[in-house]
């Protein structure tokens, strides 16, 4: 047969190797995914740019999430009364890079459900909407990832009944729960950090999820959110969260103070012909100092770090306006006190440290950075800094 002209996007695939083209597809999705709190943080920042979306339309409705951690069970469900899925997105959306989601959305990259689908081995997933309602469950879509001898069919959604309850009493919005069961997860069970009740896994989701926002340009939506909490012995612990933002360390930790304070207190003094160095005691015995940056600070004339950027960077720090909290301890003690006494967290956890926390569209993305330091290292561990980017890829 002689060929002529053809679309190679259009040709003819057998099964076989359609099947292991959408497995190398997922896999490369899930390589992306290595920190034990990403099922939480993809579950929980779908909730909110549902509830967003709905509130954009809406300017009466609730924004509200639920959130059940069942430690006995091995589960976590997320419900939100957003806007919820039509039939057609419904159908769609765990395919790999498949979105539906507005740029300005926590996650846009169209990957995300498709890592709880195919990383996990239980799925459920639900909708409803005026138009639209179905609750289905997918299982086993990490072990026949996994099968590379074909033995194991590809999963498929099963109608099924809902799991976490409040999804009934919502009028319309979805409802996702990840059951950590079978082989190959990651991670596999929700013990790690040793949080046990409602109260110390506020202080961890607000920590290393969107339920803790980066708000320096915009407004959280979120009016409430109600955590539940189920121990390994079955004790049930709830609160009702109304305060949405990222746990700065100065708000945590005690006798802390604004760098920009202490420099205006140190002005003050030059201005009145006084010594700068004799200030005020409470500016001494403090536990740290923090800062906050804007990308102003870069490429404005009057900017305190005018020309540490070229032209290039920092038409970039403007167009997603760069914004950076800065906070530096006295000692990596702070860190420990505050996981140990105060949230009472496993010892050595240390869910604040020092590091580098990059940012997106509110959103903490990925693990603490090592500070890049060439001298003076020891500043790394006793340094937080969130570098927040607005619209901007974290990859």
């Amino acid at each position: 047969m002689e060929l002529s002209n053809w679309d190679p996007l259009e040709i003819e695939l057998s099964s076989d190797l359609v099947s292991a083209t959408v497995k190398r597809q997922i896999k490369n999705i899930l390589k992306s995914y290595t920190g034990w709190f990403d099922p939480l943080s993809e579950l929980i920042q779908n909730a909110l740019d549902a509830v967003d979306n709905r509130k954009q339309k809406d300017t009466k409705y609730t924004p509200a999430i639920w959130i059940k951690i069942d430690l006995k069970e091995n589960t976590i469900c997320v419900t939100d009364n957003g806007v919820g899925f039509t039939e057609d997105q419904f159908k769609n959306f765990l395919a790999p890079n498949v979105s539906f989601k507005k740029p300005n959305d926590r996650g846009n990259k169209g990957v995300g459900a498709t890592y709880l689908a195919y990383g996990f081995n239980f799925l459920q997933i639900g909708t409803k909407t005026p138009d639209f309602s179905f609750v289905g469950t997918i299982k086993g879509g990490r072990e026949w990832l996994e099968d590379d001898s074909g033995t194991k069919t590809r999963p498929k959604i099963q109608k099924s009944q809902v799991i976490h309850e409040v999804f009934n009493d919502i009028d319309q919005g979805s409802t996702f729960t990840l059951k950590l069961v079978g082989d190959f997860i990651r991670p596999k069970d929700l013990k790690r950090v040793g949080a046990n009740t409602a109260k110390q896994w506020e202080v961890v989701l607000k920590t290393k999820t969107a339920l803790g926002g980066i708000y320096f340009h915009r407004k959280c939506l979120l009016s409430k959110c109600h955590l539940t909490v189920i121990d390994e012995k079955g004790l049930i612990t709830e609160e009702d969260i109304r305060d949405f933002e990222y746990i700065y360390p100065d708000k945590v930790i005690s006798t802390c103070r604004e760098l920009k304070a202490i420099r205006e207190i140190q002005q003050n003094l030059i201005s009145k012909g006084k010594d700068v160095s004799r200030l005020p005691e409470k500016c001494y015995k403090l536990n740290g100092i923090y800062n906050y940056w804007t990308y102003k600070d870069f490429v404005s004339e009057g900017g305190k770090f005018k020309g540490v950027l070229d032209e290039q960077e920092k038409m970039l720090a403007e167009k997603h306006k760069l914004s950076i909290y800065g906070f530096f301890c006295y000692s990596t003690e702070i860190w420990d006190k505050y996981n140990d006494d105060t949230v009472k967290l496993r010892k050595g956890t240390r869910i604040l440290k020092g590091g580098l926390q990059l940012a997106t569209n509110c959103m903490p993305q990925g693990q603490l950075l090592i500070i890049p330091l060439t001298k003076n290292i020891g500043y790394q561990n006793v340094t937080h800094v969130i570098v927040h980017f607005e619209e901007a890829d974290p990859d």
